[in-house]
Order: structure tokens, then C-alpha cells, then sequence
């Protein structure tokens, strides 16, 4: 069956767990001990579900989303906007442990706004490591649930280490992307993305420049000062983006490494299209 392919980027605090939720959705696991991501990682997803399919012949049942994993350290920050171009969805994570992280998803938002303007995105917001006892729990499935209400996202309680409600995120994700281009009008049937299973057909919204959001809501253009000290962008070395494949066991293979986010995408293209893909 030929397929969509659509971009979805992760974002939010570093050690939140998005390099896990992509983990334990693309390849069913878990390492308690998974290290940082640097600068930003891609990954081929499986075939992601339509969560409210009608089954009427032509109908788009499942979907491919090509995940970029981005660094959520704050030496990292001023790179991550790079890899948000052309996103046609977000998963914003944040840790329930931890009510700091929930606060500053509306900085992750306004960044990424700065780059894809506001509602030309789709948006999950995710609240990871509810397997956590609720003792150490600092933030209430209701207080994610209303920050997701003001940015008009959807919102997920969910655990990468047990897997409760993953899936139900991408799910959700997709589903979110593929109705909005039905309603924008955009074709959206089976085949019409090029053939192959290829990426979507361009976006018509124009690119528009990198912009960096500080938590004060401060906008700046990279290669000028930061309001912060360490954010100059133009000494920062140009950033790599890496895809992982499988050596067919769920184990991640080493890194190939793409120049830009454009090499990135077409590589997802081509995952897509292989017979023993990746993920």
C-alpha cells in the first residue's frame, strides 16, 4: 500500500524521556539508562493507526511519521528550532515528576510557533513516567490537561517504561495531522503523496527564519546575541542530525549521519519505501 509520511518532532526539558517514548513506540524498549540526546536524532516509524478510520474504500488507515528526537539541554537549545521546519505535527514531553518541566512547555510552544506559526502545526502534549509512585508525582493528569487545553492540544498521561498509553500518543498524533489536511482541503488519499510511499506533498505555508524563544518569551534571531550567555548561535558548530536503523533484533545499529534536516527527511523517505526497513 502506497502511504503518508508526515514529520513529527519531540521537544521539551532534557531527561524527560522522548528518546524513550520513540524507543518503546518504534522498537519495544527501554533503557533506564538511555543517554542524552545530542543535538537531534531521526527515526522511521512503523505504520502508525488512524485512530477514527471509516473504512470507506480509499480512506487512509495508517500513516508513517518520520520522528526527530531533539536535545532539550540548554547548550543544545538554540539548535533544536532547526529541525522544527516543515514539522507537520509536535509532541511536546514533560516529566510529572517534575512540575518545572510542565511550566516551561509554553516556552517549547512559542519556540516553535517562532518557526512554523501558530496553528499551521499539530500538537500532543505528553506527560511521561506515570508508572512513578504517586508520591514523587508533582504534577496532576488535570493541571497537563489544562495547559494542553490553552495551547489546543491534545494530552496524554503515559510511561515508556511500561508502555501504558504510547502508542495511544502517536496514534493521536497522526490521526490529528491527517484530519487537519483533510479539513485544510489538502489530499490526503491513498497514493497521492508521489507514489512509494513517499513524503507528503510541500507544504504551501512558506519557510520562515529561525527564531529562538527564551522563557521570558524574548524572540531572537540566531547569529546575534542571546539575552542568555552560551546561546550565540554563530559559535555553535553546524548541526548533524543521525538516523538509527535495526540489526533486525530491536537493537538501534550505528548512526548514519545526514549534513541538514533535508537530507534527514529524504532518508525517511527511503526507509519508508524499503522491504526490510528499519524500526
Amino acid at each position: 500500500m502506497a502511504g503518508l509520511t508526515f514529520k513529527v518532532v519531540l521537544l521539551g526539558e532534557g531527561r524527560v524521556g522522548k528518546t524513550s517514548l520513540i524507543s518503546r513506540y518504534v522498537s519495544n524498549s527501554f533503557d533506564d539508562k538511555e543517554a542524552s540526546t545530542v543535538q537531534a536524532n531521526m527515526y522511521s516509524s512503523k505504520a502508525v493507526p488512524i485512530n477514527d478510520t471509516n473504512g470507506a474504500p480509499g480512506s487512509v488507515s495508517e500513516v508513517n511519521l518520520a520522528l526527530w528526537d531533539t536535545a532539550g539541554q540548554e547548550r543544545f537549545h538554540a539548535l533544536a528550532p532547526m529541525y522544527y521546519r516543515n514539522a507537520d505535527g509536535a509532541i511536546i514531553v514533560y516529566d510529572v515528576t517534575d512540575a518545572d518541566t510542565l511550566r516551561k512547555v509554553r516556552t517549547w510552544a512559542k519556540e516553535l510557533y517562532a518557526v512554523v506559526g501558530e496553528g499551521n502545526i499539530q500538537l500532543v502534549l505528553c506527560g511521561n513516567k506515570m508508572d512513578t509512585p504517586a508520591s514523587e508525582q508533582e504534577v496532576a493528569e488535570g493541571e497537563g490537561a489544562s495547559v494542553a487545553a490553552e495551547l489546543g492540544a491534545s494530552h496524554f498521561f503515559a510511561s515508556a517504561k511500561t508502555g501504558q498509553n504510547v502508542a495511544d500518543v502517536f496514534s493521536a498524533m497522526a490521526t490529528q495531522i491527517l484530519r487537519s489536511r483533510e479539513a485544510a482541503g489538502r489530499g490526503v488519499s491513498v497514493g497521492n503523496s508521489g507514489g512509494g510511499g513517499g513524503l507528503t506533498p510541500a507544504r504551501s505555508r512558506p519557510r520562515r527564519g529561525l527564531m529562538v524563544v527564551t522563557e521570558d518569551g524574548e524572540a531572537f534571531a540566531p547569529g546575534r546575541g542571546s539575552p542568555n550567555e552560551g546561546r550565540i548561535y554563530g559559535g555553535v558548530a553546524p548541526p548533524r542530525a543521525h538516523r538509527y536503523g535495526t540489526n533486525g533484533g530491536g537493537n538501534r545499529g550505528q548512526p548514519i549521519t545526514f549534513n541538514d534536516e533535508e537530507d534527514g527527511v529524504a532518508a525517511a523517505n527511503s526507509g519508508s519505501n524499503a522491504s526490510g526497513g528499519c524500526c
